[in-house]
């Protein structure tokens, strides 16, 4: 936890660059690597543990580590540790403003402040509205260096603190003597079996539906949507839970409900004419036809026209269409009989050309000059 002093401090803008939960997460993941996994959790009133998000996340490592890591209160409350015991808070919170309630953790913070970080040069203690001077009446000392020569500053601060001597509960011992003496009797850190665990806990939940094996993720406070790929997500065509690393995410945890899929690996991005582009939406192809291959297997086969028989058994017929108006259709009946007469008067006259005598078609005319001439057959004219 952080001391009022120093999280107004940090809560001050520099550079435009404030605490957030995901910088808390960072260093406490931090501390985790270095000491193990705190087996109490005890959480100051600060606006940076008061996210919704950030108190699911001490909530769900206290889930995940199955009560390897405990939540108590440090002060005499029976009633709160029997809601701990029980299983009805997951956190409890310090009171604001109470020093005591934190017993030694506002003193340590009052002698890193007081006595090691006020050797840094520039350093204006934590209130930033009443800075410290050099000199009466001059401004502060600004710190010459970078940010890497001040980070170099404070562990060397800290490296002190930790081997200083030091009186009351340490009976002149440092800090680095009395952690040697616990060593010394049996004491050692506890270590999660993977860093993910803590990735997983204090990680973003959304919903997202794949997309030929894909699934995206836009930071909450702007920037580039990043995309994440799997296998083992193609094929799946409705929502899944997404959990995203609550900083730098290398990767996202996908469940369907509360069954672990996969873990998405960032999509890779390939030029237009890049050949391994193709070799890749090649590979994704086959890995596509192998998983409906197998899911095929374990389905039954239906015969499409009896599922469609039985639907249609269940749907209602087509009504009978009303007669709404009747329309007079005596023109159209008389233009039909017309034509009906002049056909059978055009069979009628054809019937009666077919009936005349084919010799009537070429007879000619009658001559008065040629009256009572006989015409005579070859037989006759060869006599004469």
């Amino acid at each position: 936890p952080l001391s009022p002093r120093c999280r107004r401090k940090l809560h001050h803008p520099v550079g435009h660059c404030w605490v957030r939960r995901e910088h808390v997460a960072m260093s406490f993941q931090a501390m985790v690597a270095e000491w193990g996994l705190p087996k109490m959790l005890y959480l100051d009133n600060g606006a940076e543990y008061s996210d919704p998000d950030m108190v699911r996340g001490f909530s769900e490592l206290a889930r995940l580590t199955e009560g390897a890591v405990q939540v108590h209160d440090l002060g005499a409350d029976g009633e709160v540790s029997r809601r701990l015991r029980d299983g009805i808070e997951a956190v409890v919170r310090s009171r604001p403003y109470n020093a005591k309630g934190k017993p030694g953790i506002e003193g340590a913070f009052g002698n890193l402040e007081q006595v090691f970080f006020a050797t840094i040069t520039g350093w204006v203690a934590g209130d930033r509205m009443a800075k410290k001077t050099h000199a009466k009446g001059k401004a502060p000392v600004v710190f010459a260096g970078d940010e890497t020569d001040f980070v170099a500053a404070m562990e060397q601060a800290l490296d002190a603190y930790h081997k200083r001597p030091q009186q009351g509960k340490l009976k002149g011992r440092s800090p680095n003597e009395a952690l040697r003496d616990f060593i010394a009797g049996g004491w050692g850190k506890t270590v999660l079996s993977s860093d993910r665990v803590l990735e997983l806990a204090f990680a973003d939940i959304v919903m997202r539906r794949p997309d030929r094996g894909r699934v995206s993720y836009t930071p909450r406070r702007g920037g580039e949507t990043l995309y994440f790929y799997d296998d083992a997500l193609l094929g799946i065509d409705h929502k899944i839970t997404l959990r995203v690393p609550a900083f730098n995410p290398d990767r996202v945890f996908c469940f369907d409900g509360d069954e672990w899929i996969c873990d998405a690996l960032p999509e890779r991005r390939f030029g237009v004419l890049e050949p391994a582009g193709a070799a890749e939406g090649n590979r994704r192809a086959k890995a596509l036809r192998r998983k409906l291959a197998d899911q095929g297997r374990n389905v039954a086969r239906l015969s499409l026209e009896d599922e469609t028989a039985r639907h249609l058994a269940h749907m209602p017929d087509a009504p009978e269409a009303p007669v709404a108006a009747v329309v007079d259709a005596g023109m159209i009946d008389r233009l039909a009989a017309r034509s009906q007469r002049e056909v059978e008067e055009l069979r009628a006259e054809e019937a009666a050309r077919k009936a005349r005598p084919q010799v009537q078609q070429f007879k000619p005319k009658q001559v008065a000059a040629l009256r009572g001439f006989e015409l005579l057959d070859d037989e006759e004219v060869g006599n004469v």
